[in-house]
C-alpha cells in the first residue's frame, strides 16, 4: 500500500532496464538508483552497480559530504 511514513527518508531504489526508475507512493522522488547490478569498471574484475546521485555533488547527506 502508498504510504508517506517514510517520505522524509531518501529513497535508493533498484529498477533495471528503465529509462527512469518508478517511484512508489509516498515518495516524491528517488536519491539514489540502482539501474543495473552487472556494469564494469576499470579494475574491477567482477559486476559492479550502477547507481545515479539525484543531487548535486556538494550536496549533504546525511551529515556527509558527497
Amino acid at each position: 500500500a502508498d504510504s508517506t511514513a517514510f517520505h522524509a527518508y531518501p529513497l535508493w531504489i533498484a529498477n533495471y532496464g528503465v529509462s527512469q526508475p518508478t517511484v512508489p507512493g509516498g515518495w516524491p522522488t528517488w536519491t539514489f538508483w540502482q539501474g543495473s547490478s552487472s556494469g564494469r569498471g576499470p579494475g574491477i574484475s567482477g559486476n559492479v552497480d550502477t547507481d545515479v546521485f539525484a543531487g548535486a555533488e556538494a550536496t549533504e547527506w546525511h551529515g556527509v559530504r558527497a
